[in-house]
């Protein structure tokens, strides 16, 4: 089972690769990230 919240995205460090080199595009700059 995985764990989630509303509002939450899950990017497992393992899978950097498939997610890192979008994550400019996935994210606003001009808002907080909350990494937990």
């Amino acid at each position: 089972a995985v764990a989630s919240l509303p509002g939450f995205k899950v990017l497992p460090l393992r899978q950097f690769g498939s997610w890192g080199p979008n994550i400019s595009n996935e994210f606003d700059p001009e808002k907080d990230t909350y990494v937990l």
